[in-house]
């Protein structure tokens, strides 16, 4: 008997493991990378790139102005369809610049693939997390109470409720962006230094650590969930 062909001539079982990590270990300035292969754009990002992963935010850790929070997630996306809170703002922010529960936003992830990246900080930084704290609260100041994603106006106005866009911020286009823009303003990154960077080179120590200033480092991603691809292919 021979073998008919259908349409779909194997099936593909999804696997996932999520790995016990405890996120109160996430600081200000580590890294969460997304790799997601199910949709027509994100498999032409992998085909092109030869990466896995699709999208990058930093973890934002502020006490100070979040008490009742643990990490957060500082994250650009053209859309957001979980529909989580805005902490910054309390509302549901669908696209653009958001900041969210970490733990909330790892849960509700249909990523294939999720890692993160710890920042290797120098003494004089973890000697001072007064200091680290302030930074991180004008990178939320910057990013989230203003429209980053959107050009500075050619207006000038006066007041104390434009000076953000005084300030002739760039515009942010995708996840990578908005990083980079993060990592500037806590001075993980030395302002004078190219800022060209994609969401895969993140991934990658060494290709991050030529933008990094003195004695600031990245460690290897970690694994927070993984997913394994089991190919059935029919009977002949």
């Amino acid at each position: 008997m021979g073998c008919t062909k259908s349409k779909a001539m194997e099936q593909q079982f999804k696997n996932s493991q999520f790995h016990q990590v405890e996120l109160s270990m996430l600081k200000t300035g580590d890294l969460v990378l997304f790799g997601d292969n199910k949709t027509g754009t994100t498999k032409l990002t992998h085909l092109f790139s030869q990466c896995a992963w699709t999208h990058v935010g930093v973890v934002i850790h502020s006490p100070g102005l979040y008490p009742t929070h643990g990490p957060l997630l500082l994250e650009y996306a053209r859309e957001h369809t979980d529909h989580l809170l805005d902490v910054s703002t309390a509302t549901i922010v669908q696209a653009g610049t958001r900041l969210v529960d970490l733990d909330a936003r790892l849960r509700k992830s249909t990523s294939d693939q999720i890692a993160f990246c710890k920042l290797q900080l120098p003494e004089q930084w973890r000697a001072d997390p007064e200091l680290v704290e302030l930074k991180a609260q004008q990178v939320v100041a910057d990013s989230t109470m203003r429209p980053l994603e959107r050009k500075p106006t050619p207006l000038v106005f006066s007041g104390e409720t434009y000076t953000a866009l005084q300030r002739n911020l760039p515009s942010v286009s995708n996840s990578a962006d908005l990083v980079v823009f993060a990592l500037q303003q806590l001075e993980v990154f030395a302002n004078n230094k190219p800022t060209d960077l994609s969401v895969g080179e993140f991934s990658s120590p060494t290709r991050v650590q030529g933008y990094l200033a003195r004695g600031i480092g990245y460690a290897a991603p970690q694994p927070l969930k993984t997913t394994t691809l089991t190919t059935i292919r029919p009977t002949l």
